[in-house]
């Protein structure tokens, strides 16, 4: 919660649950929260306007990692992001997500 969260925007979404944080169900309910296995095929998922997928790339080799990209692109709806973990790279995998800096973070932006 200290990496960058402004106070005001901490107490406005989340709630101390003990030590912790939790963010608050008004929040919560806005979002879908799924699990998917990446190895089978995304059709009639449907559209997303943000997708996490951190830290599972570094594991798969370059072309399992372009097909994985390229469905994860074609699941974007336009104007969308794609977060990756910090370890990764879309190097020579996919060129046609625009690469984004925000805050310190890098986003990858869908036409």
């Amino acid at each position: 919660m200290n990496r960058g969260l402004a106070s005001t925007n901490l107490l406005r979404y989340f709630q101390r649950m003990g030590m912790e944080w939790q963010i608050k169900e008004q929040v919560r309910r806005l979002a879908q929260f799924e699990t998917f296995d990446l190895r089978k095929n995304f059709r009639g998922r449907g559209q997303y306007d943000v997708i996490f997928c951190r830290n599972v790339l570094i594991y798969s080799n370059l072309d399992t990692k372009r097909r994985i990209l390229s469905e994860l692109r074609g699941a974007l709806n336009p104007g969308g992001y794609l977060l990756l973990g910090a370890a990764e790279t879309m190097v020579n995998a996919d060129d046609k997500l625009r690469r984004l800096e925000i805050g310190g973070a890098t986003f990858y932006e869908a036409s």
